[in-house]
């Protein structure tokens, strides 16, 4: 996942007397699911994204019929294949009818 310019610096680590800042989120980075979800949730408000919600590194789409099911989650595709964004197709699972999720309020 790309990172924004202004929090590149986050990342900011010295080896051999020279600075680099990643320019794509790496993995193990401490905090980098919190990191990932909040860039995952402000995609989904920039782009208008309808009832998509994330959860970590999950990202879940529903709808009250399976036809708006099925708008909704050829918008988020259609959207992360415009910004270049990638979904392990062999990792997701579509057209579930029942998720068992552990909600906090």
């Amino acid at each position: 996942m790309p990172l924004l310019a202004e929090e590149r610096h986050y990342t900011a680590f010295e080896a051999d007397g020279q600075l680099f800042q990643y320019k794509r989120l790496p993995f193990g980075v401490t905090n980098g699911f919190s990191a990932f979800q909040r860039s995952i949730e402000e995609f989904i408000k920039r782009h208008r994204l309808k009832k998509v919600c994330a959860y970590l590194y999950d990202l879940t789409v529903t709808g009250e019929s399976l036809e708006e099911h099925d708008i909704n989650l050829k918008c988020l595709l259609d959207t992360t294949a415009e910004c270049n964004l990638t979904i392990s197709e062999e990792k997701s699972k579509f057209r579930v009818t029942e998720l068992v999720m552990l909600i906090t309020w």
